[in-house]
């Protein structure tokens, strides 16, 4: 489970570069550089294709929400074991209440089968009918 948590922490942590992507393109043109290819010869002297920034820009869309799929599916993943695991918990411990509930009843009911001190059967035989006179 800390791997799942792990890889959706990567994953976020690739969602940011992919999203920060138009800007270090923008700092490279801006440098003068190609722009990772969008200017071949620099921004003075840029021919590249009308659909070059719509392609760069539609790939990065692609990617970003594959990752974030990827995510969604992960975070889906460790709720749904975080859910079982709790529901586990949760039989444990109603299997242990029960267990001490039963517990104190089985005690309970020996207690009642037991009879007083005082009242066995050598006490019974002490006792005599009514009227009679008690011995000394």
């Amino acid at each position: 489970m800390t791997w799942l948590r792990i890889a959706v922490g990567v994953l976020i942590a690739v969602a940011i570069g992919v999203a920060l992507v138009p800007l270090a393109v923008l700092a490279d043109l801006k440098d003068g550089g190609t722009g990772w290819g969008l200017c071949p010869q620099g921004l003075d002297a840029c021919r590249s294709s009308y659909f070059a920034g719509f392609e760069l820009v539609a790939a990065l869309f692609l990617v970003l929400a594959v990752v974030l799929t990827i995510i969604r599916l992960c975070v889906r993943l460790l709720r749904r074991i975080e859910r079982k695991r709790a529901a586990r918990a949760y039989l444990a411990r109603q299997r242990e209440v029960l267990a001490r509930h039963q517990a104190v009843l089985a005690e309970q009911q020996t207690l009642r089968r037991t009879p007083p001190p005082g009242t066995g059967p050598t006490a019974a035989s002490q006792v005599t009918p009514a009227g009679s006179p008690q011995p000394r």
